[in-house]
């Protein structure tokens, strides 16, 4: 029988990334149970800007491979989308350390998302 290495690439990666998701329902426990307190934010915040990042890059490498239609435009605010994403957890992460609700506070930039906006301007090439 012969190997399927890409095939198994892949495997690979869809079990790393369901394996984030799944990491993300413990830490939401975590984070239910210690609230307010500076570990299970940061947890959280790390957690969410992992899985994030990583669908991010399977996103990126299944355009590179051409496994995926995706237009410059649609893949511009996905970088854009989860890059404001990632950076709001991972701003987050140092603030927790101070004043731990506050942190969790901080997410709610997740509702102010510029994406769609700034791709739409770095489309149509006006400047800021």
């Amino acid at each position: 029988m012969k190997r399927r290495e890409g095939n198994e690439i892949e495997f690979g990666r869809i079990v790393a990334f369901s394996d984030g998701v799944f990491a993300i329902a413990i830490t939401l426990l975590v984070l239910g149970e210690y609230g307010g307190q500076t570990p299970s934010v940061v947890l959280y915040s790390v957690n969410l800007a992992a899985v994030v990042l990583v669908g991010l890059w399977m996103g990126a490498d299944a355009r590179r491979r051409g496994l995926t239609s995706v237009d410059d435009e649609t893949h511009r605010e996905t970088w854009i989308r989860s890059s404001y994403i990632a950076g709001v957890f991972l701003l987050s992460v140092p603030l927790a350390f101070l004043a731990p609700r506050a942190a969790a506070y901080l997410w709610l930039l997740l509702f102010l998302d510029p994406s769609g906006r700034l791709a739409r301007r770095a489309t149509s090439g006006a400047g800021p």
